[in-house]
Formats: structure tokens, C-alpha cells, sequence
């Protein structure tokens, strides 16, 4: 999403320069660190991820490809410009975008198709703001209904009507253009079936969980005027000029240079320039250059040799009196959307207001880590005392290929007694994997002053009622929230009454963290504050002078807008929903969370489409914007479903879930999503609050295809894969990028499988642990930012076939027992498992049958000291075949020398010693391609001819 380039930026100095400074001492950086920490994730970050030593030419090149793949992957949405910004192939790679492409809007993205009417044997129209309900003619366009609920209200009673005569196979619900505000869900149940809700052609409907407000502001705390603020040590250009010393961006001057900072500053007029950055004599290449800014950025990297400055204009804070407003003290306290005019509103472009926080931001979908947070220099309360949790141990059947996960294993009650069930494979009492320990999470805080520099003036009884706080857990994998009980000011300490519920794993403290929704920080232009005591909003309007009357203020109501709800004995049928906008839906990441199986995840059952009990539903050519929780979420029954050609933006948590029911190991019910195809989607700008959020989670489901989807610009995995439950899933021809922006340890796909279930998918009819192979081929992902690899089959991961896929920086990883994953004819360009390697291994599998192999893949390694060919670390001995539990052949590895190095059994060794052992028939070493070959191997893969 573009930020209005009038948006300010002025990011407490303070805690920045805090926040880099102490980084190093507190995480005790080093080079080797697997399990990225805060500092790592900075260094990778201002890296845009690109791995050391990867020539820059190839990572442009392999940008320019991941866009060209786009473009070939869902040519209907060209010329894609959102994807090429993304890419950053303007800013990084000095690349010009071609706005001659047909039928973009003003940010170049096609708008959704225009399709017919959907034929029907009965069809009635709805108009927002030309309906009436009390028409008694709803079929002719002229004379429609005025709200959803009442036209499905109408279609229920015709079908009733019509059954005892000829009958109503289909029905068909038209939106007229407009804006329609929901006071209360959209219930589907099985009487919906075989109906279809769509837009008019040519129109957009927008269906808003939200209810406009008609807000009477009055001056509250507004400023008389800009003043220039200067901060020694600080450098607001910092990695945003990417041509270099003496260059220029859009909204980034170089004016020349000048002996002193004061020369630079003077020429800093308020009104065209708002920030400016001056380096010292001795700043390597930037030597006494002065950069002004026409953006109110402020966001300074702490620099020794620089001095930066920008304009400080002052609070703008407006109040209104809202207790004439029905609901507004819950609307309010869930959310804010606002639109700079009628007709924005209209067509459903609304931005987020920020609650008042600490520290400051400008969006959550702009601001990435660390930006927004403080470093975790905070004493966290040990957890409480929640009791023992009741251990659950499925003895038969058993996952017999697995020893670390071959019993169905569950604690219940105890620590996890804060999830919904309360129960969970953490609190079992037998936990295993990456980092593994039982759950627990902290019951309270106190602040360090120097960080928290309003604490002492914060009112304790409105702070405990509205306040939330949200930190990452330690190693970046979930970002948990916490609602206060009590906080005292003096001391700067609080209990918490609820949360951390967040995520599955646990621990006894946080990491960085900020606060949300606390009135005394309102500061910041778009922060708002509602006061339920009061029933008061408080809004920092970012302009002069108070909010123009054309600007619509919508509060956040409905956390569900569409509930599409049946059974498995009377499911709700054929039911379609299609080219409409959906936005809206209020946060829900205080809401119950429960843990769905033994991966990382904990998540609310929840979505702003919701569907259980459903078969042959159609979600089709919609756009989600704007949704705070989980955009999409298919729960228990969910079968031989389309979920096609939507774009999913500016989501709170995850674009789609889906998650099914067992009892305890067994998943022979049938109650869990299978046989959905999740194809042609477009999803970026997600988990904008939670941050252990992906464009596709699955937890108890199977035999999903995901299909030529494109996804970027997320937390953490775009798809993420919570067990192993079932298998018989394929993932073709989707394109991954920009993804574990802010999260480490990960990879833009992720699955665990610590739970066997048993289920008959492998083999219908016959009940067993074992599941049936995953199919992933044809994908393009590049695995930039702080991604550890391109698939991440984590522990226990087993029957993955990964097969012709381009994998730019990522290899082939298996550890903790996971087995029958093999890769063939795969291209792993410069790839990395955590360390520079082609093929990773740790915990072998538990024999040579079901054995890891890697097999006629190409690799391209850098050439660096540390990197290796294969790394196979479980104990075995090269002299014993029958000990090698992996297979390796016919590959083809290049390196700058045409030689590489191993390390195998425990033993290091080069690729010539090892190829004259002849346990890898087949595979050859060689001098590295230029980089239009290694692009061009992609561009043959997938058909591309510029």
C-alpha cells in the first residue's frame, strides 16, 4: 500500500537510539547464530535479506524474476506494480516501471474483473442508499431492498414459498454500488444453500463490519506553530539512498556540501522540507554532505559522525463527545478506519488510525521491526502459578518412524489453562524439537523509566482498562498481547489479567515490546484515543486545524461479517459469494486462541468470513482490505471448496486458515477441512498485529491445493503447515517472497509434524498415522529478508516431494527424525539451511527406506569459506552404507572454483574425496555460470521469454 507522502514520521529518538545502541550487549550478537536474534534480524534486514557475498547483479536479476514469474502466474492482475515495488526494482535495482501496461488504476493494479450476473432462478437487488425494505418488488433493479439481511431474509421466505409449488434451485442477492455497514453478522445456515451474493457488474458493493460515526470535534491540545528540533548522532537518510553519496530519491535532496550542520539546516524551509541529515567530515563517502527531506520521515539510524533535524509541529489533538453514539464505547475501543472523503468511503478506501501508542509509528503495514519497538530492557514477573497440567498419552497406535514423536501426546488444564480448549501439546509431558520447553508465560512487568519516559503520568485505572501490551517472544517466532489487571505509576509495574495466549510456545519473559491504546501517549498525527470512562475520542489530526468535515470516521464493530454455517449432516451447500469488497472486521488477537496441534501456532477460531460445515462454497474475485483479524477461516467440515482470484491487504492476522476437529488422535470423523482449492490469489500487507500469521495456515486438514497464489510482504511463512495430518496436499505454481520480515528461525513455507493423527487419506478405507505424500512443484520463492531457508519442513516434517522448484537462497533441510522428503530436479541458487549448504541434515531418519534424499537438483553456492555442499550431521560411518540414512545423486553443484567442501559422519571433507567414495553416483561438480545463465535456467522453468 502506498503511505501518504504527508504522513509524519517522528519516531521517539529516544528509544531508537536506545534501541540500537544496546542491541549487541543485550543479545550478545554473533556471525554464526542460527536462531536469529534482535541484532541479526537488523543487519539482514537493512540487507533487504540478501545473503553475504551473493553478487548484487544476481539479486536484482532474481527480483526482476520473481516479478516476471508474477506476471506470468496471474497475468489478469498486470501490470502488477504493487509486486514490483515490493521488489524494491526502482529503489534497489535502479529499474523503470512501465505504466503503459492496460487496464491499471492509479497504483497500477487492475481492478477486479467484471463479470456477468451469475444465472439464477431467482434474483433480487439490494442498494444501500436507493433501497427500501419494504419493497414489494425486490426482483426489479428499480425497487431493491436496502439491506443485505432483509433481501436474505426475502430469499428464505420465497424458497419456503416456492418448495410446496415448483421449487427454487438457486437465488441470486445483487449489490448495488455503495457501502453496506452491518449491525450484525450475515448468518448463513443450510436453508442459503445454492445461493449467490455478487456486485452489480461494473459496480463495486463494500460489505464493512464498521459503523460510521458523526464526531463534533473541538480544540483539545493544539500547537501555535512548527519548531526545529536537532538531534546530535543521528542519520535520517540511513539506507533510504540507495544510488549512494550524492544522489537523490523521490522524496530524498542532496544538496551538496557544507562545513557545518547549521549551513545544512537553513536550508530546510518548513513546507518543502521536513527533516534534513548533515555528516561530518570524516563519514566515509558522505563526507560534509547535507540531504533534506520533503516526506516527514523521521527515523534516524544512530550514527556518531551525523546530525539530523526535522520540524516538530506540535500537537494537534481534537476531542468529541460520544455518548449519544449507541455502542460506541465497544466499537471504539476495537478499532478506527477513516476516509478522506465521501467518495473514498464510498468505494471502501479507508486507512487505520492508530491507537495511541508508545512508541510512535506512522502504519503498521509501513513500519516494519524495529521500528515501533523498544528493546526488551524490562523485568518480567515469573509466570504464575496456574497448577499441573493433566498429561494425555495415546499409547496405540504409534508413529514407529518417528522415536521423538511417536505417541499421540496432550497436557490440559495447569499453564494452559489461558487457551480455548485448554490444552495443548506444550504442556504435555513430553515435549520435543528446536528450543523445546513446557508452556509458561509472564504474569506481569516493570518498565525501565528511561524507556517508558511518560510512566509516572500515566492515570493507573484508565491505563489498567484500556492498555495493552504487545511483545515478541524471545527468538522472533510469535508476538503475544497482554491486557493489564493493575499498573502502578510510581513504580512502573503491572500485573497482567489475560493474555500470551498468542502462540503455543512459551516462555518466562518477553522481548521488544510497545504499548497500545494508553491516553497519555497520544502524540503522534492519526493516533486516536477513546475514553470508555468519559465516552470521549481524542484524535491527532495530521493537518492543520481541525478534521475537515469531509473526513468519515468509522469504528470498528463486527469481528465476523459473513458466518457460513452448517454441519456435516446438513451442510450448507453450492453457497457463493463473489466480486464484492469485505472490510472492516475489528481485532481479535485479545479473543480466545486455542493450540490446533503440535507446531508453533495458537490461533483464534475466527475469521471475517467464516465457514464450518460447508461443502462446494465459492469465494471468488473479492477483495478483503482492512481486516484486523483473520480474514478468511475455513473450521471443522469445509469440503471440495474454491477459494479463487481475491486479494487479501492490510490483515490484522492471517488472509486464510483453516483448522479441523479430531478426538484427540483420531481424525476419522471427517470433521476437517479437505479437498479446497486455494488458487489465484493475491495476498500481501498481512499479520500487521499478530505477527505468527501467513497468507495460508492449516492445522488438521488435508488434500488442500495451493495454486498459482502470490503472496508477500508477511511476518512470518506465507504458508505455514501446523502438522502432518493426512498429507495428500499440493502446493504448484505459487510464487513467495518478502516474507519472515520480522520474525527469524523460519522460511516463507514452514510445517512441523509432532503429532501423528490417524486418518485414511494415504489409503481410503484403511485408518492409519501414516499420511499420504505432499507434492510441492513448479514454485518460485525467494527466500530474502530473515528467512532461514525457502521450505522449512521442521521437526518431524515427513512425505514432502519437492520437485522442479526455483529456490533462491534456500536448500534442502530435514532434522528431528523427519523422513521421506525428497527433493529432485529443484534449483537452489546461493541457498542456505540456516548455514550457506545445498542439503542440510540433522536427526536422521530411522532407516535407509525412509530415508531423506536429494537427488538431480542443480545448486549454485557463493564460494565462501563456510559453506558446504551437503552438511549431514547424524552419526553414521561412511565405511557402512547401510548406516547412511540419506541419498544423495546425479546433482549438479557449482562454486566460483568448481570445488566444494562437506561435512558428513562428523567428518569434513572436500567434494573430490567425497565423489571418489562413489556413494553419490551421479553428481558433478563445477565452475559457476555467469548470472544470465542461472536466470535463464529460471526463465526456461517457467516459460518466460523476456
Amino acid at each position: 500500500m502506498a503511505v501518504d507522502g504527508g504522513a509524519l514520521r517522528l519516531i521517539a529518538l529516544l528509544v531508537l537510539a536506545t534501541a540500537h545502541a544496546a542491541r549487541a550487549a543485550e543479545y550478545g550478537y554473533h556471525e554464526e547464530a542460527v536462531h536469529y536474534d534482535g541484532v541479526e534480524l537488523l543487519r539482514r534486514l537493512s540487507n533487504h535479506g540478501v545473503p553475504d557475498d551473493v553478487p548484487a547483479e544476481f539479486d536484482c536479476e532474481a527480483r526482476y524474476l520473481a516479478y516476471n514469474v508474477s506476471l506470468k502466474t496471474q497475468p489478469e492482475r498486470a501490470p502488477l506494480k504493487s509486486v514490483w515495488d515490493a521488489l524494491q526494482l526502482t529503489t534497489l535495482c535502479h529499474k523503470t516501471f512501465d505504466f503503459s501496461a492496460r487496464d491499471a488504476d492509479s497504483y497500477g493494479n487492475p481492478a477486479r474483473p467484471t463479470r456477468s450476473l451469475t444465472a439464477v432462478d431467482y434474483r433480487v437487488y439490494v442498494s444501500y442508499s436507493l433501497g427500501d425494505d419494504a419493497t414489494q418488488d425486490p426482483t426489479n433493479v428499480r425497487s431493491p431492498f436496502r439491506s443485505i439481511h432483509q433481501a436474505l431474509a426475502h430469499t428464505r421466505q420465497h424458497r419456503q414459498q416456492a418448495s410446496n409449488a415448483a421449487g427454487v434451485a438457486t437465488v441470486g442477492i445483487v449489490l448495488r454500488a455503495g457501502v453496506y455497514y452491518l449491525n450484525s453478522t450475515l448468518e448463513i445456515n443450510a436453508q442459503d444453500s445454492s445461493t449467490v451474493i455478487e456486485s452489480y457488474p461494473g459496480e463495486t458493493a463494500v460489505i464493512s463490519g464498521g459503523q460510521p460515526l458523526s464526531p463534533v470535534w473541538k480544540a483539545y491540545n493544539v500547537s501555535q506553530g512548527p519548531k526545529m528540533v536537532i538531534k546530535q548522532g543521528a542519520d535520517n537518510v540511513w539506507g533510504l539512498v540507495p544510488g549512494g553519496p550524492g544522489t537523490n530519491t523521490s522524496t530524498i535532496t542532496y544538496m551538496g556540501t557544507f562545513a557545518t550542520s547549521d549551513e545544512c539546516q537553513q536550508l530546510c524551509k518548513y513546507g518543502s522540507c521536513y527533516a534534513w541529515t548533515w555528516h561530518e567530515k570524516d563519514a566515509t563517502g558522505w563526507s560534509q554532505g547535507c540531504y533534506l527531506h520533503s516526506d516527514r520521515w523521521w527515523s534516524p539510524h544512530v550514527s556518531t559522525t551525523d546530525t539530523s533535524g526535522y520540524w516538530d509541529e506540535g500537537p494537534n489533538v481534537y476531542i468529541s463527545e460520544m455518548g449519544s453514539e449507541e455502542g460506541a464505547p465497544q466499537r471504539l475501543q476495537l478499532g478506527l478506519l477513516i476516509a478522506d472523503s465521501a467518495a473514498d468511503a464510498a468505494a471502501g478506501n479507508f486507512r487505520h488510525a492508530n491507537r495511541a501508542r508508545f512508541p510512535n509509528i506512522v502504519s503498521p503495514e509501513s513500519d516494519l521491526f524495529p521500528a515501533g519497538w523498544v528493546p526488551g530492557a524490562v523485568d518480567w514477573a515469573e509466570p504464575a502459578n496456574l497448577g499441573n497440567s493433566t498429561y494425555i498419552t495415546v499409547g496405540k497406535p504409534t508413529y514407529d518412524l518417528n522415536p521423538l514423536y511417536e505417541n499421540f501426546r496432550i497436557g490440559t488444564g495447569g499453564p494452559c489453562s489461558i487457551f480455548s480448549p485448554p490444552e495443548s501439546y506444550w504442556c504435555s509431558d513430553q515435549v520435543g524439537g528446536g528450543g523445546a520447553e513446557q508452556f509458561v508465560s509472564p504474569s506481569g512487568v516493570t518498565f525501565d523509566s528511561a524507556m517508558l519516559p511518560r510512566g509516572g503520568d500515566y492515570d493507573a485505572g484508565l491505563f489498567a482498562q484500556t492498555a495493552v501490551l504487545h511483545t515478541w517472544r524471545p527468538g522472533h517466532w510469535s508476538s503475544w498481547m497482554f491486557q493489564f489487571a493493575d499498573f502502578d505509576p510510581a513504580t512502573l509495574s503491572g500485573k497482567f489479567s489475560r493474555g500470551g495466549f498468542q502462540g503455543a510456545r512459551g516462555a518466562s519473559k518477553g522481548a521488544e515490546w510497545w504499548l497500545d491504546n494508553v491516553f497519555e501517549e497520544l502524540d503522534f498525527p492519526n493516533e486516536y484515543f477513546y475514553n470508555p470512562i468519559t465516552a470521549q475520542l481524542f484524535y491527532f489530526h495530521n493537518g492543520t486545524g481541525a478534521p475537515p468535515e469531509d473526513l468519515q470516521f468509522v469504528a470498528a464493530n463486527l469481528k465476523t461479517l459473513v458466518s457460513i454455517t452448517g454441519s456435516m449432516d446438513d451442510p450448507v451447500k453450492n453457497f457463493t459469494i463473489q466480486n464484492v469488497v469485505l472490510t472492516g472486521a475489528a481485532y481479535t488477537y485479545m479473543d480466545p486462541h486455542g493450540v490446533p496441534s503440535g507446531g508453533d501456532w495458537a490461533l483464534q477460531r475466527s475469521g471475517a468470513v467464516f465457514v464450518e460445515g460447508a461443502s462446494n462454497l465459492t469465494v471468488r474475485d473479492c477483495l478483503f482490505k482492512n481486516l484486523d483479524g483473520n480474514a478468511l477461516f475455513l473450521s471443522g467440515f469445509v469440503r471440495d471448496s474454491l477459494i479463487s482470484g481475491n486479494e487479501f491487504t492490510l490483515i490484522g492476522d492471517s488472509a486464510m486458515a483453516a483448522w479441523g476437529y479430531t478426538n484427540l488422535i483420531d481424525g476419522t470423523s471427517g470433521e476437517q477441512p479437505r479437498h479446497n482449492t486455494i488458487e489465484s490469489n493475491f495476498i500481501h500487507e498481512i499479520g500487521l498485529y499478530q505477527k505468527q500469521a501467513s497468507c495460508w495456515f492449516q492445522a488438521k486438514s488435508a488434500q488442500t491445493r495451493l495454486s498459482k497464489n502470490i503472496c508477500f510482504n508477511g511476518p512470518r511463512a506465507g504458508v505455514n503447515f501446523n502438522d502432518g495430518f493426512g498429507g495428500a496436499n499440493v502446493m504448484e505454481d505459487n510464487v513467495l517472497f518478502n516474507l519472515c520480515r520480522e520474525s527469524s528461525d523460519h522460511a516463507p513455507f514452514n510445517s512441523w509434524d509432532r503429532q501423528p493423527f490417524v486418518t485414511d487419506v494415504a489409503n481410503p478405507g484403511v485408518p492409519s498415522v501414516y499420511p499420504a505424500v505432499n507434492n510441492f512443484t513448479h514454485n518460485f520463492v525467494l527466500g530474502n529478508y530473515a528467512s532461514s531457508m525457502c521450505f522449512d519442513n521442521d521437526d518431524g516434517s515427513a512425505y514432502y516431494h519437492h520437485s522442479d522448484n526455483y529456490l533462491v537462497y534456500g536448500g534442502h533441510k530435514s532434522n528431528f527424525y523427519g523422513h521421506d522428503k525428497v527433493s529432485t530436479n529443484n534449483y537452489n541458487i546461493y541457498p542456505k539451511v540456516y548455514e550457506l549448504v545445498c542439503f542440510r541434515m540433522s536427526f536422521a531418519a530411522v532407516n535407509r527406506t525412509h530415508a531423506d534424499s536429494y537427488r538431480n537438483c542443480t545448486c549454485v553456492l557463493q564460494g565462501v569459506d563456510n559453506e558446504h555442499m551437503y552438511s549431514i550431521l547424524p552419526t553414521c560411518d561412511l565405511g557402512k552404507p547401510d548406516t547412511l540414512f540419506f541419498k544423495t545423486g546425479g546433482n549438479t553443484v557449482y562454486s566460483p572454483t568448481g570445488k566444494a567442501q562437506l561435512k558428513v559422519c562428523g567428518k569434513t571433507m572436500s567434494s573430490d574425496d567425497w565423489l571418489a567414495m562413489k556413494l553419490d553416483p551421479g553428481t558433478v561438480v563445477k565452475v559457476s555460470p555467469d548470472v544470465a545463465t542461472i536466470i535463464g535456467w529460471g526463465k526456461s522453468l517457467f516459460g518466460i521469454d523476456t
